[in-house]
C-alpha cells in the first residue's frame, strides 16, 4: 500500500519544480529505510513485494534491488538473489557489496567455487583496505585448496597436469630465452588451464624486456588462479616499475594476503 501511494506521488510530482523533486527523493529514501528495517526484523515477503513494486517504477535503482536481493538471500531463494545482484553489476560493475554477497552464496550455498573466487577477488580489488578483506582472502585460500573429492578423476585432466609439470621442469633447465619461451608455449598449448605455465611465460617475457606481454601472461595466470600470491607479487612489482602505482599496490596487497611469508617490497 505504501508503494502504491508512492506511485501516485511519482505521477503527481513528475511535473513539479526542483523543490518538489527533492521532496520526492526524500520520501523515496524514507521508504527504502523502512524496507531496510523490515528486512532486519524478518518481514521478508512484505519487503520483497514492496521493493518489487518500486523496481517496476525504477528498474535501475541499485539500492532497492540490493535490498530485495538481501531479502531473497535471507529467505534462501539463492537463484533470485543472485539474479538481482548480477542485475546490479550490469549497471555498476564496481558494486562491492554485490560482489561480496554473490561470493558468499556461491561459496557456501550453491558451491560454485570458481565463480565465488572471481567475485571475492573483485571485492578485494575494490576494497583492499576493508576490514573484511583478510577474512575474504582466507575464504578464497580455503576454496582454492583441493579436497579429496576435487581430485581430478578425468584422465584428460590428469594427463594435462602431468604435461604442465613436465613442461615446466624442462623449461626451467633451459638457459636460452627463445628456446625456453618456445618450450613454455608448447606446454601451454597442451595445458592451457595451467596458471603455473602462464606465470612462467610472464617471467620469461619480463626477462626478455617485453613488459606489456609479461603483464598479460601474469593476468592470465591470475584469472585461472586468483590466489596465486607469487604471481600477484611479480605483477605488482612490474606494474610499480612501469609507474602504475595504484594497480601495483592492489596486487602487492593480494600477494601479502595470499602468500604472507613471501617477499616484500
Amino acid at each position: 500500500m505504501k508503494t502504491l501511494l508512492l506511485a501516485i506521488l511519482i505521477l503527481s510530482l513528475a511535473g513539479c519544480a526542483t523543490t518538489g523533486s527533492g521532496r520526492f527523493r526524500n520520501l523515496f529514501e524514507e521508504d527504502l529505510a523502512q524496507h531496510r528495517e523490515s528486512i532486519k526484523f524478518g518481514n521478508l515477503p512484505e519487503a520483497i513485494a514492496e521493493l518489487s513494486m518500486l523496481l517496476e517504477m525504477d528498474p535501475k535503482n541499485a539500492e532497492a534491488r540490493f535490498l530485495r536481493a538481501v531479502a531473497y538471500q535471507k529467505l534462501e531463494h539463492y537463484s533470485k538473489a543472485i539474479e538481482d545482484y548480477m542485475q546490479i553489476l550490469q549497471y555498476d560493475p564496481n558494486h562491492s557489496r554485490a560482489h561480496y554477497n554473490i561470493g558468499m552464496i556461491l561459496a557456501f550455498k550453491t558451491y560454485d567455487k570458481s565463480e565465488a573466487l572471481k567475485h571475492f577477488d573483485r571485492f578485494i580489488s575494490l576494497n583492499p583496505k576493508d576490514p573484511k578483506t583478510f577474512t575474504v582472502a582466507k575464504t578464497m585460500l580455503a576454496l582454492d585448496e583441493p579436497s579429496v573429492k576435487d581430485e581430478p578423476t578425468n584422465l584428460n585432466q590428469i594427463v594435462e597436469d602431468a604435461l604442465a609439470s613436465q613442461g615446466l621442469i624442462r623449461a626451467e633447465d633451459e638457459r636460452d630465452i627463445d628456446k625456453r619461451k618456445n618450450m613454455i608455449s608448447d606446454a601451454i598449448r597442451a595445458s592451457p588451464q595451467s596458471a603455473r605455465l602462464h606465470f612462467a611465460m610472464g617471467k620469461t617475457l619480463e626477462q626478455e624486456g617485453k613488459y606489456e606481454y609479461a603483464v598479460k601472461s601474469y593476468k592470465t595466470a591470475l584469472e585461472l588462479k586468483p590466489t596465486y600470491g607469487e604471481c600477484h607479487y611479480d605483477l605488482g612489482r612490474l606494474l610499480m616499475k612501469k609507474g602504475h602505482k595504484e594497480d601495483a599496490q592492489i596486487h602487492l596487497i593480494k600477494a601479502s594476503l595470499f602468500q604472507p611469508n613471501g617477499p616484500n617490497l
